[in-house]
């Protein structure tokens, strides 16, 4: 209403003549519009001091003559009404703070060609800037000045042309409309490598600014200060284990950010790196991070637990501050970090704080200014190929399990008594579960001559305890999977059943070694994965600890293991990849070619009206 009321007034006592200010600069304000002309603009030090400031509520349309070879600073800054801005080819730099506050720039507005250098704030908060009209950095700037952008909401595209050699900090930030960020080929100091919607220095390898859309490349090193702040539309991220660092308010108030995952080559968490992402409900701290930063994860309201590695020695001020939806907190290490100011200021202090055995009384010391007082010891448990079988008759709940084996190149069976999310494995494993059983007559002679058991790889999610899978680890030698604050259930024979229409396929896994005798039974027909092959029982020394064995059972028990309907050849094969094993080949009988859907052979010259199976496929006798 006030603002009204002087735009009235202004209007009513308003004048045209033209001001000379000095030999290079005169300007006139007429119907709305105010026209600059002259050569050079002078700079101003904060828009009180600009000629046109009382009248600024008047100005809509800002006209700059040709012949003007600047914008200065501050020039009409603060001057909310304006809608469009002209620039003739003459103007080589916009000043600092030139359209600052514009908030409805952006119905008429092109940056010329002849712009070098565009100052710090020059378009800050001017929220409709890229909504009406696109706005294209010409490829004659060089430079963009801090915050030169800041908070352009109604911005969708950025295309950086390769003339461009300074992006000032936080040029783009709060641009949360942008959904495309391109570098020109040729740019010799940024790039956009992999289309990844995101502008990298590429000397440092520093991921400067990212959108919603961008996907990290394996290449970047760190991720720059002030890189996705402000990104509400950023829902998850991964970042590749090339990263180290993550740099000061790096996604700072990425309020959808519901899931991120930190790889174990992180060491550093820079300062309000997390700060307000209130979408994050949990967040896994790899061990290699050895500091986290002040108000790193400051007010993310949705955060439900932390587990601080043993690795961690400092945290900074507020870096928990405001986490009220934590219902607990594990640290790893047996002696305390450092704390900065309220690390755990406005967090429940009811809630359980689990430590490492033997560590209570030093953090109950540490934490005693936050009135922690369910302090408890953590159960961690190591299991491996050498050690006793695991026979646990009760589960344990928020306990650390690991599991070490030696591991070949090829797929192997697993089968262990705790779950892992994918996060816990896809940096140093790949596995796959057991999808389907297929069987083929190759040659159309009516035997199932080809077995083949069908794997699906997991992307995403985790896998079940006491469950059936196959693991392969990316490189050879003792491998551990790790699992943090989960339920270590009791042993149990846990088996998956897949039938086909002769056969039935049971995979049963073990927490043992199991010999080959105890295994061995008359019309038994058991296999297990060797180097990646499906061998038979009586070829290997039995199954080890903590793998499966697979059972193939006739479905009518007449046949034998010598029958023709009996798998000759079993392979598996892991979707997106070609077959992996090779098992060995049974005895051939006799042909017969036609099934009834029971499974069982039929003679093919005295067949009743019914459905039947040949090669595969159904056809019926009428």
């Amino acid at each position: 209403m006030l603002k009204n009321l002087l735009l009235l007034l202004f209007c009513l006592f308003s004048f045209s003549a033209i001001h000379a200010d000095d030999d290079d600069f005169a300007w006139k304000l007429e119907g709305g519009t105010l026209t600059i002309s002259g050569t050079r603009m002078p700079d101003y030090t904060s828009f009180s001091d600009v000629r046109w400031y009382d009248n600024c509520y008047e100005i809509d349309k800002v006209v700059i003559t040709d012949g003007v070879t600047n914008i200065g600073a501050w020039a009409f800054g603060c001057c909310d009404y304006v809608t469009s801005a002209i620039i003739p080819n003459s103007v080589t730099s916009i000043g600092d703070y030139a359209f600052f506050g514009c908030n409805y720039l952006g119905y008429d507005i092109t940056i010329p060609n002849s712009v070098t250098s565009i100052g710090d704030f020059a378009f800050g908060d001017c929220r409709h800037l890229g909504v009406y009209t696109i706005v294209t950095i010409p490829s004659s700037v060089t430079s963009i000045g801090e915050y030169a952008f800041h908070h352009c909401s109604g911005l969708t595209s950025i295309t950086i042309p390769n003339s461009l050699t300074n992006i000032g900090k936080g040029a783009f930030e709060g641009c949360t409309g942008i959904t495309s960020i391109t570098v020109e080929k040729g740019n010799t100091k940024y790039d956009s490598r992999d289309n990844c919607n995101a502008i990298i220095e590429t000397s440092s390898n520093k991921l400067i600014l990212g959108c919603k859309n961008t996907v990290i490349p394996n290449s970047v090193t760190s991720i720059g200060e002030r890189a996705f702040e402000g990104c509400s539309g950023l829902t998850s991220v991964t970042i590749p284990n090339s990263v180290t660092s993550i740099g000061e308010r790096a996604f700072y108030n990425c309020s959808g950010l519901t899931s991120v995952t930190i790889p174990n080559s992180v060491t550093s968490i820079g300062l309000g790196a997390f700060l307000g992402c209130s979408g994050l409900t949990s967040i896994e701290i790899p061990n290699s991070v050895t500091s986290i930063g002040g108000y790193a994860f400051d007010d993310c309201s949705g955060l439900t637990s932390i587990i601080i590695p043993n690795s961690v020695t400092s945290i900074g001020d507020r870096a928990f501050s405001s986490c009220k939806a934590l219902s607990s907190i594990t640290f790893k290490g047996s002696t305390p970090p450092t704390f900065g100011k309220d690390v755990f200021k406005n967090v429940d202090n009811s809630i359980p704080v689990y430590v490492p055995a033997n560590s209570v009384e030093a953090y109950k010391n540490t934490l005693a200014g936050y009135g922690f007082s369910n302090i408890k010891e953590f159960t961690s448990i190591s299991l491996n190929d050498n050690s006793n079988a695991y026979t646990r008759n009760t589960q344990i709940d928020d306990a650390d399990v690991s599991y070490t084996r030696d591991f070949s190149k090829y797929w192997e069976p697993l089968y262990i008594p705790f779950s892992l999310k994918y996060e816990d494995w896809k940096d140093d494993f790949e596995i796959a579960y057991i999808n389907a059983v297929h069987q083929y007559d190759t040659n159309d002679d009516g035997d199932i001559d080809k077995t083949v058991l069908e794997f699906v790889k997991i992307k995403s999610g985790s896998t079940y305890p006491n469950t059936p899978y196959i693991i392969r680890a990316k490189e050879k030698g003792k491998k551990t999977l790790y699992a943090e604050n989960v339920t270590l259930y009791e042993s149990d024979v846990n088996q998956i059943k897949c039938s086909t229409t002769a056969q039935e396929f049971i995979f049963t896994g073990n927490y043992k070694k199991v010999s080959t005798m105890d295994l061995m039974a008359y019309y038994t027909n058991k296999y297990t994965m060797h180097l990646g092959d499906i061998n038979y029982i009586n070829l290997i020394t039995g199954v080890g600890a903590y793998r499966w064995y697979m059972e193939i059972k006739d479905r009518d028990s007449v046949y034998g293991i010598n029958n023709n309907n009996t798998a000759k050849e079993i392979s598996i094969k892991v979707v997106g990849e070609e077959t992996t094993g090779i098992a060995n080949i049974q005895h051939k009988s006799p042909d017969t070619q036609i099934y009834d859907l029971n499974g069982r052979k039929v003679n093919e010259n005295n067949l009743k009206p019914g459905m039947y199976v040949k090669n595969g496929r159904k056809f019926v006798v009428r």
